[in-house]
């Protein structure tokens, strides 16, 4: 009988590891698609800009070539490469491809880290 009682206790302490494992992926996942949501929106207004620029202004100098910024707390380095926006951060690189004025396609590569030149760093200025 106390043998019975063991293997099912033994079930219910795996069957909470498993749940928590799950819960904990996700949340690890939700943050990965807050994050990849908020560097879509922020190409989506290079995008914008830069096609505005291109079809309304002689100015050539005022397109928004490359960006970077912090978005929650990550290093994102955006560069316009014509016909898509290069972002990266961290060991993730995406290629937001467009046309005109509309995002057509994403392309996500994951751990690049040596395969693609260094990010520059945002440099913070802190007060004394």
């Amino acid at each position: 009988m106390s043998l019975i009682c063991f293997f099912l206790m033994l079930q219910c302490v795996v069957f909470v590891c498993l749940y928590t494992m799950e819960s904990t992926n996700l949340i690890l996942c939700n943050k990965q698609s807050i994050m990849d949501l908020s560097c879509i929106s922020q190409a989506r207004g290079m995008i914008e800009y830069n096609t505005w620029i291109r079809n309304c202004s002689k100015d050539q100098s005022q397109l928004i070539l490359e960006k970077q910024m912090e978005i929650q707390g990550k290093n994102v380095y955006f560069k316009d490469c014509e016909t898509y926006i290069l972002c990266k951060y961290e060991q993730i690189q995406m290629r937001i491809y467009y046309d005109d004025h509309f995002v057509s396609g994403l392309e996500i590569t994951k751990n690049v880290s040596s395969e693609i030149e260094n990010v520059p760093k945002i440099n913070k200025i802190l007060p004394d």
